[in-house]
């Protein structure tokens, strides 16, 4: 994903051109698809969203951004106020005709043609029932971020009420800056803990096949199915697991990969 970032209308030109070359030079592999990910509500305009899904669209690209993150980002789209708006205008790059929305982050993507089946919406740690049901509608793809989640102190991620709607809900690790490591196996264990409104089969699916089918390899990658590109994490499990429970057990640190 090649990041994009300008608040100021003006700038959405210039940054979709730098993107152009990029593009036109990436090789074709089957196993590498490539996408544009605007960064954010609070970073992007409403004009660089629009002109990053209309290239989304046109190459049948992924689109990936961070959004609904925080209450504070809420805020800023919803008021106009708080946090973000303080922090932008102090460093310069809040443009001075800049108004809010007046929408949720889920609307206000929707309302700019963004959400889509080649749509990746990173956290949603805030949303309402409505945003819900347009992600679904939408049949947009959610990356949540467990241990992002919990490093910044948010409040419980709606990930069962995601899952019950019918959403591909995806497991994802943020970054470094937010996590301890970037294996999702440590991701799976400690959503485990975390969450026992989720079942072990649930959290597994969300770190194989949910994840494969937001990034559009839906029919070769996420299990173990003839046909399917062999990919497999390998792990060296005590002799004495019981294969009944062999899925809670490595959930709850059993086997090392290798």
């Amino acid at each position: 994903f090649e990041e994009v970032l300008a608040l100021a209308p003006d700038q959405a030109g210039r940054a979709m051109l730098q993107l152009s070359p990029l593009f036109e030079q990436a090789a074709p592999n089957a196993l590498l698809v490539h996408g544009i990910s605007p960064h954010a509500p609070y970073s992007v305009s409403a004009e660089l969203y629009t002109r990053a899904a209309e290239l989304s669209r046109k190459r049948r690209m992924l689109l990936a951004t961070h959004l609904a993150e925080t209450r504070a980002e809420v805020e800023f789209l919803e008021e106009g106020t708080g946090e973000f708006r303080d922090f932008l205008a102090a460093g310069g790059v809040l443009p001075n005709a800049w108004k809010p929305p007046k929408l949720s982050p889920v609307q206000f993507l929707d309302s700019l043609g963004v959400l889509g089946p080649l749509c990746l919406l990173i956290h949603c740690n805030y949303l309402d029932r409505e945003s819900i049901l347009r992600i679904k509608k939408a049949r947009s793809s959610v990356v949540y971020c467990p241990r992002s989640t919990e490093f910044f102190g948010h409040e419980k991620h709606p990930v069962r009420q995601l899952l019950d709607a019918g959403i591909n809900v995806a497991l994802g690790t943020d970054s470094l800056a937010s996590n301890s490591s970037l294996s999702m196996i440590d991701e799976m264990r400690f959503l485990f803990k975390k969450r026992k409104d989720l079942a072990p089969e649930e959290i597994f699916q969300m770190a194989t096949r949910n994840g494969a089918a937001a990034l559009g390899y839906a029919s070769v990658l996420g299990c173990l199915k003839r046909g399917y590109y062999a990919d497999m994490a390998v792990l060296e499990l005590p002799e004495n697991l019981k294969s009944r429970q062999f899925l809670s057990q490595i959930m709850e640190g059993a086997g090392e990969c290798i």
